[in-house]
């Protein structure tokens, strides 16, 4: 469903780029088509480089998480665990947002993605809480 809103949205998103152009406030406008952007394998450079922007601009949970299942999905393991684990440091009560994108994936079973899910899985059970599963 969010991947059918990305796509309706797309010349709107388009042309509202096209009009700012180089402004600054080009990044206010990322932060909203990041969460329409699908996690999967199509165009997954440019998703990654995307997301990286945003997050320089907002480091938001929401888009840190999905930076990590995009690097995951992208056969980037190591750095998906290491951004992984700096997310689960700043933002501890919010892995569920990860734990649902990654329920939600069409191609989870990548060996990258089962080891962010199982990393983020162990950090919430050492920690007390109840993963989603």
């Amino acid at each position: 469903m969010r991947q059918e809103q990305a796509e309706s949205l797309r010349p709107y998103t388009e042309q509202v780029l096209a009009q700012l152009g180089r402004s600054l406030l080009v990044a206010y406008m990322d932060l909203p088509v990041s969460s329409v952007v699908g996690i999967d394998r199509n165009n997954l450079k440019e998703k990654i480089i995307f997301h990286e922007r945003v997050m320089r601009f907002s480091p938001t949970p929401y888009v840190v998480y999905r930076q990590v299942l995009l690097l995951a999905l992208d056969g980037r393991e190591a750095d998906a665990l290491n951004l992984l684990e700096r997310a689960m440091r700043l933002y501890p009560n919010q892995i569920d947002r990860l734990l649902q994108a990654a329920a939600d994936l069409r191609e989870r079973d990548t060996g990258a993605v089962q080891a962010v899910v199982a990393a983020a899985r162990a950090r919430l059970e050492a920690q007390g809480a109840h993963p989603m599963r």
